[in-house]
């Protein structure tokens, strides 16, 4: 970042600000490579026996199918609509990839402690955890993509003022973008269950079923409809993943009843629509800098903090005080 920041400032051109990415990323590896040598003691001598890694091409095939499900949008804009409509994508998509990439980091040490606990079979211990980390993330997902579906277009106005290649005040497309990318957050707790469970070849269709719905309905959408139709695709495909990953989590793994994850759901649903409501009511004033963005946040984020905040004390209070003493005591 520092160094991109001072080349940009120096004149340079793109090529070289990215070059200079490139360069600090292959050198990252490097000293990486000096610290497992250093700390880890790995014998590269050892010879295989069997398969030391069950269904990989299968964890590959999953793989695959969520790089093409991630391209498909971008693609199908390209070979379909305009370049106007990939450049308001790509805007909007700046948003919320940074707060997908955020729920992927904050959870990526979780899916370890799952792992531990599904080998270690204490089946109770390991509903409970699973429970806390599914209502975590529904609850966190709720509050952010909430803030972001009712700031998203103000940053965007503000971030492009004075671009004119473009209209980028598209106000039902950054709903349903959000839609699509919060869809991809609540999914994040049975896929990860999935993968430390190592149900590789038994849920690799979902994915690849997903992927495939995706390029269809956008395609086909995206005539008519332009950003919005591939935003359409995008949510729909990412419903049918985290439906069906849920029924086969709590069918296949935690083998109990989805009345759990359902009040979840439900709670989700009810709080979205009333803060879009409430925010709707209170209608922020025109936002047109960066102040009176920062501004508007802040008010939209106590309204649905109070939001998220009051449904999960009155239906999830247990779960509220467990996860306030894990933080205070660290």
């Amino acid at each position: 970042t520092v160094c991109s920041a001072i080349l940009m400032k120096c004149g340079a051109s793109i090529q070289v600000v990215k070059l200079s990415t490139a360069v600090i990323y292959c050198v990252r590896p490097f000293f990486l490579n000096l610290y497992v040598k250093k700390n880890y003691h790995l014998d590269i001598n050892v010879k295989v026996q069997g398969e030391p890694i069950k269904q990989k091409w299968n964890g590959i095939a999953q793989h695959i199918a969520a790089i093409v499900f991630d391209s498909t949008d971008i693609i199908i804009l390209t070979v379909f609509s305009t370049l106007k409509d990939v450049s308001v994508y790509s805007v909007y998509y700046l948003v919320v990839s940074a707060i997908k990439q955020l729920f992927n980091t904050v959870t990526s040490g979780i899916q370890s402690i799952l792992g531990d606990l599904y080998v270690r079979d204490d089946k109770n211990k390991f509903k409970q955890f699973f429970y806390v980390v599914e209502w975590a993330v529904h609850t966190l997902t709720v509050f952010i993509m909430g803030c972001t579906s009712q700031l998203i277009v103000p940053f965007v106005l503000v971030y492009t003022k004075g671009v004119n290649d473009a209209n980028y005040n598209q106000s039902f497309f950054g709903y349903i973008i959000t839609l699509a990318y919060g869809l991809y957050c609540l999914r994040l707790p049975y896929h990860m269950m999935i993968r430390a469970s190592g149900k590789y070849k038994e849920t690799q269709g979902s994915y690849i079923y997903s992927a495939i719905m995706n390029i269809v309905i956008s395609a086909v959408m995206v005539k008519k409809l332009g950003l919005i139709g591939v935003a359409v695709g995008t949510s729909v495909a990412m419903g049918y993943q985290v439906m069906w990953l849920l029924s086969y989590v709590y069918k296949n793994i935690i083998f109990t009843s989805k009345k759990h994850c359902v009040k979840l759901i439900v709670i989700d649903a009810i709080s979205s629509i009333l803060g879009i409501i409430v925010c709707g009511v209170i209608n922020i004033a025109t936002i047109s800098s960066w102040g009176s963005l920062i501004i508007s946040g802040v008010i939209t984020t106590i309204i649905w903090g109070i939001l998220v905040v009051a449904f999960n004390f009155l239906f999830y209070r247990e779960y509220m005080i467990s996860v306030c003493k894990r933080i205070f005591n660290r």
